[in-house]
């Protein structure tokens, strides 16, 4: 089906089937068709930031001496 356009179809009568196989249904029935995306979507490319801001890690320690510093003022 890769060489069908939109607005293509396949028919039961399109098939190739081996002789001893036999249609039994409507040879006009459609099987396959092509049909238009309803909504055509745009995928935006979000490009990565040259440099990626990580959280700031505080240590204990830090947060200990911070707290200190804190409570003399």
């Amino acid at each position: 089906i890769s060489n069908l356009g939109i607005g293509d179809s396949i028919h039961l009568r399109d098939l190739k089937l081996p002789e001893k196989w036999r249609i039994t249904e409507d040879l006009e029935e459609v099987i396959v068709s092509i049909v238009a995306p309803k909504k055509l979507e745009e995928i935006e490319v979000v490009e990565e930031e040259e440099e990626v801001k990580e959280p700031e890690v505080v240590k204990e320690e830090e947060k200990k001496e911070e707290e200190e510093k804190e409570e003399e003022e």
